[in-house]
C-alpha cells in the first residue's frame, strides 16, 4: 500500500479535503465550512485550496448572492479522483481484512487442534 505512487501526486490533507468536499451537497461548500470541516488552520485551508486548484481537481469563486463568501466545488477531475481514491480504499480494506481472516483462521485450527489433543 505504502508503495503505490500517490493518487494524482495529492498528499494525505489534500485528499482530506476533497473527500470532504465530496461528502458536501454538489460537492460544493464555502471556506469558512472547510476551515471549520479540516483540523487545520484556515492559512493551511487556503494553502491546500490553492494547491488543489492548480492541479484542476477543484475551483473556487465568489458566491453569486454575497461576494463576501467563496464558495469551493470539486471538478469533474476532482470526482473521478475521489472515487479513485475510493477504489483504492476498498482494494486495501479488503486487503487487510483478507489477513486478518488467515491469521484468525489460523488461530482457530491451532484452538481446535490443541483441544482434540487434550
Amino acid at each position: 500500500m505504502n508503495n503505490r505512487p500517490r493518487l494524482n501526486n495529492l498528499t494525505l490533507s489534500q485528499m482530506g479535503l476533497l473527500t470532504n468536499l465530496e461528502c458536501r451537497p454538489n460537492g460544493r461548500a464555502s471556506m469558512k465550512e472547510l476551515e471549520q470541516l479540516l483540523p487545520v488552520a484556515p492559512s493551511t485551508v487556503v494553502g491546500l485550496v490553492s494547491r488543489l486548484e492548480q492541479k484542476d481537481v477543484l475551483s473556487s469563486h465568489e458566491d453569486a448572492h454575497d461576494r463576501r463568501v467563496k464558495l469551493v466545488e470539486l471538478t469533474e477531475k476532482g470526482r473521478k479522483t475521489c472515487n479513485l481514491a475510493k477504489r483504492f480504499m476498498e482494494h486495501d480494506q479488503a486487503w487487510l481484512l483478507q489477513g486478518a481472516m488467515k491469521k484468525k483462521k489460523s488461530r482457530f485450527i491451532h484452538s481446535c487442534c490443541a483441544l482434540s489433543i487434550m
